[in-house]
């Protein structure tokens, strides 16, 4: 099962790439508006780095905790160690498939 990275909704069907509740279109970085890229990585103390994103740490811990499901976008390429070592109340993160590290 997938996990929706804006509004973290459970996609049923494998290789969907438009979430069916809130409309959310998996875009390559360069064709997402400014605010599409932000609002997925405000949860997020991040980097770019040469072939996509790399996240540092999670700094808004409530708004995922809330969530309970967490999709990492799928642009995301890099996790630096320990980055959700402080999220006590995630229950399953949705990793992207070209994840690195």
């Amino acid at each position: 099962m997938k996990f929706c990275p804006m509004c973290a909704s459970s996609q049923s069907e494998t290789g969907v790439t438009v979430c069916k509740w809130c409309d959310y279109e998996e875009k390559s970085i360069e064709e997402l508006s400014k605010t599409e890229f932000y609002e997925l990585m405000s949860p997020y103390e991040y980097e770019m780095t040469s072939d996509g994103v790399r996240i540092n740490e999670v700094k808004n811990i409530r708004a995922l905790s809330l969530r309970g499901s967490v999709g990492i976008p799928h642009f995301v390429t890099e996790i630096a160690d320990n980055a959700f070592s402080h999220c006590k109340f995630i229950s399953r993160i949705d990793l992207p498939r070209g994840l690195r590290s």
